[in-house]
C-alpha cells in the first residue's frame, strides 16, 4: 500500500463525492464493470505495518472503520467507489499507535498461555526456520478480514501481540522462528469478532 500522507482535515465522515470535492483522488468504477458494486465477499479490511514504521496502512470496506478513522481526523488518500450498487474501498495512513491487538470479549475469553515454539511444535503446530534473523525492518504485523467470513487472519512478529492472542486462547497456525534470533513470525486465525476498531486515545499526528 502507498505511504502517501495527505494533511488531516476537520474530523468527520464524508461521502466519496464529498472527499472528491476536497481533493482526495476517487476512482469511480463503472456500472458495466461492477453492476452490483462491491459484493460482501469482496469487502476486505487489511492493516499492515513494519516494526520500524511510525504509521500503519489501512484499506477498508467497513463503514464502522471508515467512520472511526475519519472521526479521529484521518483523511483517506484514495477511494475506490462504484457508480452503481454499494460498497467502497478507502485507503488510509494512520499512526501505528491507533492499531489495537485483537482479543475476545471477556464473556468469550478462554484461558490460554504463551508457549515457546518448541512446545507448540510438540503440540502439532508446524514450525519452520527460514532465516538466521529477521531484521526489524522486515518484522511485519498484518491483519485482515472479509465482511462475509466469520474469521480473520493475523500475522505478527510482535511478542506482545503473540502473548495477548495466546493468553486469550488463540493457537498459532504456523511459526517461523530463526534459530539465532529472538523475533519470530506467528500466524493465527481467530474470530472476526476479536477485531478492534482503531484506538480513539492516540494522537492523529
Amino acid at each position: 500500500m502507498s505511504q502517501r500522507i495527505i494533511t488531516e482535515t476537520k474530523p468527520g465522515f464524508h461521502t466519496a463525492a464529498g472527499w472528491g470535492s476536497l481533493g482526495v483522488p476517487v476512482e469511480w468504477v463503472s456500472a458495466s464493470d461492477a453492476p452490483h458494486g462491491l459484493t460482501m465477499s469482496e469487502r476486505e479490511t487489511a492493516v499492515g505495518y513494519m516494526e520500524t514504521d511510525s504509521r500503519a496502512d489501512i484499506v477498508t470496506s467497513s463503514v464502522p472503520w471508515m467512520k472511526r478513522l475519519e472521526a479521529r481526523g484521518s483523511r483517506p488518500y484514495k477511494i475506490r467507489a462504484f457508480e452503481r450498487g454499494t460498497g467502497e474501498q478507502r485507503y488510509y495512513s494512520v499512526p501505528k499507535a491507533w492499531i489495537m491487538c485483537p482479543y475476545p470479549s471477556a464473556s468469550r475469553r478462554k484461558a490460554g498461555k504463551y508457549l515457546t515454539w518448541e512446545l507448540w511444535q510438540e503440540r502439532g503446530v508446524k514450525v519452520q526456520h527460514t532465516a538466521n534473523d529477521f531484521p526489524r525492518a522486515e518484522r511485519e504485523t498484518a491483519l485482515s478480514f472479509i465482511e462475509s467470513e466469520p474469521m480473520m487472519e493475523i500475522n505478527t512478529c510482535q511478542a506482545v501481540w503473540q502473548r495477548r492472542l495466546e493468553s486469550c486462547g488463540a493457537t498459532p497456525q504456523g511459526i517461523d522462528s530463526p534459530l539465532d534470533a529472538l523475533a519470530e513470525f506467528r500466524w493465527y486465525i481467530v474470530p472476526k469478532s476479536w477485531a478492534k476498531l482503531p484506538s480513539l486515545r492516540a494522537s492523529v499526528n
